[in-house]
């Protein structure tokens, strides 16, 4: 099938059809980040387009590749030509190294997450950006280059909180993409899928003008309250559709916060997961129901990716990261996305023991130590966004203990730093209004 594509990319740039062309090679890339005829194909275009800067690199990454090697020893002597310096001895560092920290603990994640990122073009892109979301395009162009290239692809593939599923496209579409797919492999989403709570985004007479769904199903979504039938509808007749199975799943924000109408989360029997995407943990006791779960349904190298860990809201996550942090290593990161590999086995009676079941069970001294330590390691790393996150969470933590006064004092020290002054309407200004959320709604300051 690759070859096929392959194939269809050079017919496309002989016709002029650089852009379809780009889409095709694009699309190879997303299933195997190193094919060196795509890469070519890349190159060529940038080529064509007087790229000279982008081809070099396009031409250099496709390796021994003949025709590659031939097309860079051009665009170098175009390069003299035009009075460009020689070009300087070069490395190589693969995905996988990358994702092992290869170039240290620092830039590996941060190299690694930008790489994954990239737009697609064409249709591919298109689909990445079709569904609206909370997780950036760069985010999903992320998860779907992620699954293609890291899933081991005989475990399944876990999400939670997809919305109306731009986050599950992207996990599906890299599945799809993955040569060590296994047969029976899946990918498993669970949501609340309460239709009643305004959280959904206005799309649906869009969605019904352009036929993904119909007023029937929009109807029977308001009385049912629940939009799990859309969401199984959207995602269906695609090509990765095959592989998607959606799950009504509570988690609960409190010790035993159990909705009779509602399934509380539980995990299909006999199923293992190599890639778990979280984006739907929004509580910190929700986080420990989830992960007491989860933990006996994967092993150590499985990847565990958090959508929200870098937003400033959820403190709970980094909390958990570095309760067990020796359990934990950095892979990547991209915008407010961050995905670790697990090292160590993780158990039911470690969290139970480590992890307590209200935020209020830490009290102050304990979230300064935790904070402490994460903001130090991520200024080793250079990590400004999660510098700015964590400063904001250490100060939710506060406020969730009833500090809020020293709250909002820790973040308006932010306002005057210019490496943050990016973040200030993001972030920063809407944190000093409510840096965070219990259960019951915002915690105000």
């Amino acid at each position: 099938m690759t070859e096929e594509a392959l194939a269809r990319a050079e017919a496309q740039v002989e016709a002029g059809d650089l852009d379809g062309a780009r889409a095709t090679a694009e699309a190879i890339l997303a299933g195997e980040p190193h094919h060196a005829g795509a890469r070519n194909v890349l190159g060529f275009i940038a080529h064509t387009q007087g790229r000279l800067a982008d081809a070099l690199i396009e031409f250099t990454l496709a390796g021994d590749d003949p025709d590659a090697q031939a097309n860079l020893a051009a665009v170098e002597a175009e390069l003299q030509r035009a009075g460009a310096p020689p070009r300087s001895p070069t490395f190589t560092c693969t995905y996988d190294e990358l994702r092992r920290g290869g170039l240290g603990p620092g830039l590996s994640p941060m190299l690694l997450g930008q790489l994954l990122a990239p737009e697609l073009g064409g249709e591919l892109e298109q689909r990445i950006n079709q569904l609206p979301s909370a997780a950036s395009a760069n985010e999903r162009r992320f998860l779907m280059r992620f699954a293609a290239t890291f899933w081991d692809g005989e475990g399944d593939v876990f999400e939670n909180g997809p919305l109306l599923g731009g986050t599950t496209r992207g996990l599906a579409l890299g599945m799809l993409a993955n040569p060590r797919r296994r047969a029976d492999a899946l990918l498993h989403t669970f949501d609340w899928f309460a239709a009643d709570e305004g959280d959904l985004p206005p799309v649906w007479e869009q969605f019904i003008a352009a036929g993904i769904i119909t007023r029937a199903d929009y109807q029977d979504m308001k009385r049912s309250g629940s939009f799990q039938k859309v969401f199984d509808k959207i995602h269906s007749g695609h090509d990765y559709s095959p592989l998607v199975r959606s799950h009504e799943a509570y988690l609960p924000g409190h010790p035993g916060d159990a909705p009779a109408n509602r399934r509380l989360f539980e995990l299909p029997e006999g199923r293992r997961f190599d890639i778990v995407f979280v984006d739907g943990c929004k509580s910190w006791h929700g986080t420990k129901y989830w992960a007491l779960r989860m933990c006996e349904q994967v092993r150590p190298g499985s990847h565990w990716v958090f959508q929200d860990y870098g937003w400033y809201t959820c403190f709970w996550l980094p909390v958990f990261h570095a309760v067990f942090e020796e359990h934990f290593r950095l892979v990547a990161h991209v915008d407010d996305t961050y995905a670790f590999q697990l090292v160590h086995p993780l158990d039911r009676e470690t969290i139970e023991k480590r992890f307590p079941d209200e935020p209020t069970d830490f009290d102050r001294d304990a979230y300064d130590e935790i904070f402490l330590k994460l903001g130090m390691d991520a200024g080793v790393r250079g990590d400004v966004h999660t510098m700015v996150s964590l400063t904001i969470q250490h100060a939710a933590s506060m406020a969730y203990l009833g500090h809020k006064e020293e709250a909002r004092a820790h973040i308006s020290s932010m306002l005057g730093r210019p490496e943050y002054f990016q973040y200030r309407q993001r972030m920063i200004e809407r944190a000093l209004h409510s840096p965070t959320y219990t259960p019951e709604g915002p915690v105000l300051l």
